[in-house]
């Protein structure tokens, strides 16, 4: 399992295959295995982020949705951008954001963030030539996190998280924080039923 969670975030990387790998969740999220004796009672989750506009961008839009399927768990959650490590502190900032006093914080540490073009052959193939066919340029947005959540007593969970989506995929958000959740509940960190969307029958309630 672990060789096939390693080749599909290589598959990120391999721009020509870009198509088949958004027919999937258009993720992978590779979380150490430390299942926990008992859950989690927290109210209050800190939900922060550092790096550039793109990572901005994207954890916002995440965290919107952590906060949804938390609130589902009865916790409340602040999300907080701490700013770019290379023109801020981000660990003054992140001192200043537990003024909250919240009883655990969520971070998301980006390794890679960028945007790279891909180009595909627009027109059927049946009966076209492949060089005859025109080509199309899109942009395909690439960030790797690694995530960790951590209260005032030790690492409670962390994993690597792997996208690559287009900028109008809105639904990234959506299935990224349901697999969180579902690897939050598999780990035991939280115990409550985990809701389904209408969208997303394969996923039953837990």
């Amino acid at each position: 399992m672990r060789a096939f969670l390693l080749f599909t975030i290589a598959v990120l990387f391999v721009l020509p295959t870009f198509s088949q790998y958004k027919k999937k969740a258009g993720y992978t999220l590779e979380p150490v295995e430390d299942k926990l004796e008992t859950p989690k009672q927290y109210q209050k989750i800190l939900i922060v982020a550092e790096g550039n506009m793109q990572v901005r961008m994207y954890s916002q839009n995440l965290a919107q949705e952590l906060t949804q399927y938390f609130k589902d768990q009865k916790i409340e959650c602040k999300y907080e951008f701490l700013g770019d490590p290379s023109k801020t502190d981000v660990n003054v900032a992140l001192e200043k954001a537990k003024s909250w006093k919240p009883d655990a914080i969520m971070r998301l540490k980006p390794t890679v963030s960028e945007e790279k073009a891909i180009q595909k052959r627009r027109g059927f193939s049946n009966g076209i030539p492949e060089a005859d066919r025109s080509l199309s340029q899109r942009s395909v947005l690439i960030n790797v996190f690694n995530i960790t959540l951590t209260d005032a007593i030790e690492l409670v969970w962390s994993a690597k998280l792997s996208a690559a989506y287009e900028g109008a995929d809105e639904g990234i958000y959506q299935r990224v924080a349901k697999g969180i959740m579902i690897d939050l509940k598999k780990q035991n960190v939280v115990n409550g039923k985990i809701r389904l969307d209408p969208s997303d029958i394969k996923v039953p309630i837990l």
